[in-house]
């Protein structure tokens, strides 16, 4: 707990705020909530607002947050003021209550002196520090001497700006620089001046090994037959860096954007600079204070505060179509900016847009590649991925303020997210879960309303390796008699592992409600499993598909559910994509990177037929750029030579598809169909940033939607109850648009 100012005037108001850390690497917090400061000293106060804000629902692992209030202060000079402060949360269901923790002290007082900067860069040169004295006493003041500061450390390079009615009496190389009054007004009660000093450079401050804080001295004369008036003022010599704010991320809606973040533990205010067409080109100066409304190189100043617990500002200064970016300098109590750089040091882009035609209705903004497929919570959200953090948003057709807004803050996870994820309803519990793996080898469940971790499985403490392909479930309340036998009230869900070690990849089964391991399957000779699996319920199968190697031809494998014990093994290629199966055909289709599509019986786990398609573009670039969405008896395929091609079946449902069309598309995603009125679209994401609408009937290109730029945008998805389409992009955007396009 800090205080903003330790040497207050009488009457004054001062900042109180407290700082909450949450320290553990599992457990989240929820509804902290401080508690009212208790006041310890000899001078009054009196509550004038805050605490802000007033809880924060939840503090993730390593998360801060700030509470600040503020006090208004009456008493004598010398009078003492310092607060007691702690807070109230839950942590996995109890009840907890922080330490509690005391503020600095500080005391009224009737003269002090203010800086223009309380922290220089100890490698700077010409640095001016304006001092100004402010003047409570009951007397005039008459002179105002500057003790000379540390030689080594401050050269001082000459003197400016002395004010009105007074003159430089001295600038002795030792005893300091003094400055009197040449009439009787002097610093009058009530009053103050301003004093410049140049300091050339900093001497040995170079050297120095971490911020340094140094007392700037002055002794006062207001009768020069009395005592001197002694005051001082902190300044502090930085060396390194201040952490960025963390998970920056900002939502472009009809004439706003909305930027949310969390600040570090050492936090002090926020600078928010925009600048359009391209990403600010200066950072803030070091030590000094900035208004709203000030340039810097190409970018404004849209936000500041200090003392501040802000972690959301929404721009409404925007013009609609215009491209912004936005960068966000954490800084400490001495103004030390942070670099800049979350998400990085491209800053964050943003689009607001008028909701007509074919513009998004909203677009959120992580500043990563966000191009993996949303999934859809019908009619309630998306959720998505990007780097190592979950993300969710909200939909809400009724209320377009809040439309696109975080359901919660992105959960990071201990690696890159390499897929979508499944969104289920778990057996014996409420609410759905999002099953997730990452690439540091660590399984989660998250609570898909909250984002609350429900379990981590790290296999003991030791991760399994690269988890990369799309998770996949056998829920109780779906499964077969023999299913609900072998395990009774319990839902199961499927890893597996892409590792470059044939002998160290594995399958493995996990308790979805508990994340306890069920079985592994670890024969030696499993090639890198990149693509998901697919559960058939009926049979009680898992149908695995990998990456080809020397070790063994067979790049399809087929597992029992309830043991994990091998069924049969297929050779299908070298397969990079995830395995889907065909409703109608009842075949598993494997999508393999030389061009070839594989129609395997789920029934019979046989061959049924191999169709090629396509061949690579180049030796080692793969034929399709994602696997073939089943469509009726047929599929789409999107192809890595530019083209989305419809295969068909005319005659029985196992027999071969034929090609029905074919459309260019650059660099296809891909594909989502949405049926209206009886009328079937494909919707595929292209690497000319935009959305294509193809016609099922003929293949015809009949609409198109923009995020933004030549980019690569990724595979869609449709809310079809509110007749939404979510994408993702290159740049870090996730959309939502209307269907079908205009």
């Amino acid at each position: 707990m800090d205080v903003d100012t330790d040497d207050a005037f009488n009457n004054e108001t001062v900042r109180v705020r407290l700082t909450v850390t949450n320290p553990s690497s599992t457990d989240t917090f929820l509804n902290v909530t401080p508690r009212a400061p208790v006041f310890q000293g000899t001078a009054a106060v009196s509550l004038v607002s805050g605490p802000g804000p007033a809880s924060v629902p939840r503090l993730d692992p390593g998360a801060s947050a700030h509470f600040v209030w503020t006090y208004q202060l009456t008493g004598t000079p010398f009078a003492n003021y310092r607060f007691r402060g702690q807070v109230d949360a839950t942590r996995n269901g109890a009840s907890v209550t922080s330490n509690l923790v005391d503020s600095n002290q500080g005391r009224i007082v009737q003269h002090r002196v203010r800086t223009n900067i309380s922290a220089l860069a100890a490698n700077s040169t010409n640095r001016s520090v304006i001092y100004t004295i402010q003047n409570r006493g009951p007397m005039p003041l008459h002179e105002v001497r500057l003790l000379r500061p540390a030689l080594n450390y401050f050269t001082v390079g000459g003197v400016l700006q002395t004010p009105t009615g007074w003159r430089m009496a001295s600038n002795n190389a030792t005893t300091g620089i003094t400055w009197e009054s040449t009439n009787a007004t002097g610093i009058p009660v009530n009053g103050e001046r301003s004093f410049t000093v140049v300091y050339s450079n900093f001497g040995a401050g170079a050297s120095l090994s971490g911020p340094t804080t140094f007392r700037h001295r002055f002794h006062l004369i207001d009768d020069y037959g009395g005592p001197q008036i002694r005051i001082e003022t902190p300044m502090t010599l930085a060396q390194g860096t201040v952490p960025d704010v963390n998970r920056l991320t900002g939502v472009a809606r009809d004439g706003s954007v909305t930027l949310t973040w969390d600040n570090p533990a050492v936090h002090g205010g926020v600078l928010i600079l925009r600048a359009e067409g391209a990403p600010p080109n200066l950072s803030p100066t070091q030590g000094l204070n900035y208004a709203v409304g000030a340039y810097l190189g190409n970018a404004q100043v849209v936000y500041a505060d200090d003392v501040g617990a802000a972690t959301t500002f929404t721009d409404t200064s925007v013009t609609n179509g215009t491209t912004y970016y936005y960068r966000v300098f954490n800084s400490d109590d001495l103004r030390w900016y942070s670099p800049g750089n979350q998400p990085t040091s491209q800053a964050l882009v943003a689009t607001p847009r008028a909701r007509v035609g074919a513009a998004p209705l909203w677009c959120y903004s992580v500043g990563l590649n966000a191009s993996q497929q949303p999934i859809t919570e019908l009619g309630t959200g998306i959720f998505s991925a990007f780097n190592d953090s979950v993300v969710a948003n909200l939909t809400q057709v009724t209320n377009p303020s809040a439309d696109g807004a975080e359901r919660w803050r992105p959960r990071p996870l201990a690696g890159l997210i390499g897929s979508r994820f499944p969104v289920v309803p778990l057996h014996g519990l409420s609410g759905q879960y999002i099953l997730v793996g990452d690439q540091g080898g660590v399984a989660s469940a998250l609570n898909a309303a909250t984002g609350q971790v429900l379990w981590r499985w790290d296999n003991g403490g030791q991760p399994i390796g690269t988890i990369q392909s799309f998770p996949v479930t056998q829920l109780f309340d779906y499964a077969n008699a023999a299913y609900r036998a072998a395990h009774p009230n319990r839902d199961l869900v499927f890893f597996a592992t892409r590792l470059a070690d044939a002998s160290r990849n594995r399958v493995v089964a996990l308790n979805a409600a508990t994340g306890a391991l069920v079985w592994s399957y670890q024969p030696g000779n499993l090639g890198m499993v990149a693509g998901g699996m697919v559960v058939d319920y009926t049979n009680n199968r898992l149908f695995v598909a990998t990456r080809a190697h020397a070790g063994s031809p067979n790049t399809l494998r087929v597992l029992n559910t309830l043991t994990g014990q091998v069924l049969a093994q297929l050779p299908v290629g070298d397969v990079e994509l995830s395995l889907v199966r065909n409703a109608y055909s009842n075949l598993i289709l494997v999508t393999d990177s030389d061009g070839f599509v594989h129609g395997v019986d789920a029934a019979t786990a046989q061959l049924v037929w191999s169709l090629p398609v396509t061949t690579r573009p180049a030796p080692n670039t793969p034929a399709f750029t994602s696997f073939v969405r089943p469509q009726g008896s047929g599929f789409v395929a999107s192809l890595a030579a530019g083209r989305v091609a419809l295969y068909d079946v005319s005659g029985p449902a196992q027999s071969p598809p034929v090609l029905r069309w074919s459309t260019p598309i650059a660099s296809p995603s891909g594909t989502f169909s949405f049926n209206r009125n009886g009328a079937v679209r494909i919707y595929v994401g292209s690497s000319d940033g935009q959305v294509h609408q193809l016609e099922l009937l003929d293949g015809s290109d009949s609409g198109q939607v923009s995020i933004g730029g030549a980019q690569r945008i990724g595979t869609p998805t449709i809310d079809h109850t509110v007749s939404r389409l979510h994408v993702g992009s290159e740049d870090g955007r996730i959309c939502a648009f209307p269907v079908p396009f205009p």
